[in-house]
């Protein structure tokens, strides 16, 4: 499920006195709340009791220590993992002056009810990121009056999450700043880059954010039942043995090779492999349209404009999604993978609506 406005409020938690959003790794099986730091200063401190409410005054329980940035005042909770289906958390760090934004929280501790507000990217750095906030939130029911600190107390640990069309994207959240600090109708978040940082740094590379790649590979069904040997020899009926052998062990070295990483991580690359590898061919069967059969120099060619096709697109995303390096020669491994297992092929019957 993607995330839009309209399902934001499944995600929203109140915490204490404050506010959190919860992220959930479908691929590891865990769940956390990403919240303000000083939303549990107090449990940290003195052990006292945190208060995590959800949908309905839901208790959510933590299972683990929370990992926490008391300088940057973020922490993350680990709490019991929600089987239920809820929307996919993706991020952006690639944010500008004027970006339209929304957050969403419990403006204050004796509010059962969420409420939003929306505003606009005032200015961006690594370090600092502040927002200015708009006259009234998406429904029109929640005014800014007056200093900004005087309508936000409660919303402290809010995901901010920056708005395309009805899609959203976390950038951030809500952070804690002195009074003295305020500024008329403005307000600062812990941008994504140093939540991002923290996670890396605490070897927690397990928790990079869930993305939309992951469910639209998984609704991919078979068009093409054909199998590694059988697209090779309809497309080239000329073809060597041993360079058909030559390809099934690859393939077969590929499905080995992709257990090292995680569901996520492959689903991800498996998905944009796909997307891109789908464009090549189209444009290999219009230029070859007077072609009834193809020379193993044509196969070789094509599988070399997949590997260069998908190496391009896996490089290019690869801060945006957050995954390793792939060498080459797995990415050759994966496609040959990819034609074994009914998804791509050399001809026009390989190709998707």
């Amino acid at each position: 499920m993607i995330l839009e406005i309209n399902n934001l409020n499944e995600i929203i938690v109140r915490v204490n006195g404050g506010s959190g959003v919860i992220l959930k790794f479908e691929s590891d099986r865990k769940c956390y709340i990403l919240t303000a730091y000083h939303n549990i200063e107090d449990f940290i401190e003195y052990n006292e009791e945190i208060e995590l409410l959800g949908d309905e005054n839901n208790p959510y329980n933590i299972i683990k220590e929370p990992f926490y940035d008391k300088h940057n005042d973020f922490a993350l909770l680990e709490i019991e993992y929600i089987n239920k289906n809820i929307p996919i958390v993706k991020y952006d760090k690639n944010i500008s002056p004027d970006d339209k934004i929304i957050f969403m929280g419990y403006p204050d501790k004796g509010e059962e009810k969420r409420k939003d507000l929306s505003g606009k990217v005032n200015e961006w750095n690594r370090t600092k990121t502040s927002i200015k906030v708009l006259e009234e939130n998406i429904q029109g029911s929640f005014v800014v009056k007056e200093k900004t600190n005087e309508v936000i107390v409660g919303f402290s640990g809010s995901g901010v999450f920056k708005k395309d069309g009805q899609k959203l994207s976390l950038i951030g959240i809500l952070k804690s700043l002195p009074e003295e600090d305020f500024d008329y109708k403005e307000i600062s978040c812990v941008p994504i880059e140093k939540i991002l940082e923290f996670i890396q740094n605490k070897n927690l590379a397990k928790l990079t954010f869930a993305n939309p790649l992951m469910a639209e590979w998984n609704k991919i069904k078979h068009e093409d039942e054909r199998n590694l040997k059988d697209k090779l020899e309809d497309a080239c009926p000329k073809i060597k043995k041993y360079r058909v052998n030559q390809y099934i062990r690859q393939a077969t070295l590929g499905k080995a090779e992709q257990l090292i990483y995680s569901e996520r991580e492959i689903s991800t690359i498996r998905y944009m492999m796909f997307d891109e590898c789908q464009d090549e061919l189209m444009s290999f069967i219009e230029n070859n349209e007077d072609n009834n059969s193809l020379t193993f120099n044509d196969i070789k060619n094509l599988l070399e404009n997949y590997i260069k096709r998908a190496k391009k697109i896996i490089d290019d995303k690869r801060d945006e999604y957050q995954y390793g390096n792939f060498s080459n020669d797995i990415i050759k491994k994966i496609i040959l993978d990819l034609i074994d297992s009914c998804y791509l092929s050399f001809d026009e019957e390989g190709i998707y609506e």
